[in-house]
């Protein structure tokens, strides 16, 4: 073997260490960089079973105001058909306090719809991004 090729080799053996060297550093950094990714997941997992509860406590407060907008209707309709003493200002007032519940419950539902669609699409958009980088 001459002096120029076991030269030439010893250079590329030099040089396939440091690119070895450079890619181990690669992937340390790598894996670091997907352990924070997974504690990233982990906060948006507990974001969205957060949400989840909340979701299911404002179901649970939509049933209710159901059942308050049923027994309401079918006590006025008792005090109608029985010729009730209390007043149409008396009814105004109960009916002004309902009617400002259901607004209240309206604007949380509102709020909800906006913050569901808008991070249903992240996550949507998160999975897709990752799995076209796959």
């Amino acid at each position: 073997m001459s002096d120029s090729v076991e030269r030439r080799m010893h250079q590329e053996h030099l040089q396939w260490h440091a690119d070895a060297e450079s890619w181990r550093a690669d992937v340390d950094i790598w894996k670091r960089e997907l352990q924070d990714a997974v504690r990233d997941l982990d906060t948006i997992m507990s974001a969205v079973n957060d949400s989840l509860l909340a979701l299911g406590n404002h179901g649970d407060a939509v049933w209710e105001h159901m059942q308050r907008l049923q027994a309401h209707e079918f006590v006025v309709d008792g005090e109608l058909k029985r010729g009730s003493e209390s007043t149409d200002q008396d009814w105004a007032g109960i009916h002004e306090g309902e009617s400002a519940r259901h607004e209240r419950l309206g604007q949380a539902h509102q709020r909800i719809r906006q913050h569901q669609h808008g991070m249903i699409a992240e996550v949507k958009h998160l999975l897709e991004k990752m799995m076209e980088a796959m």
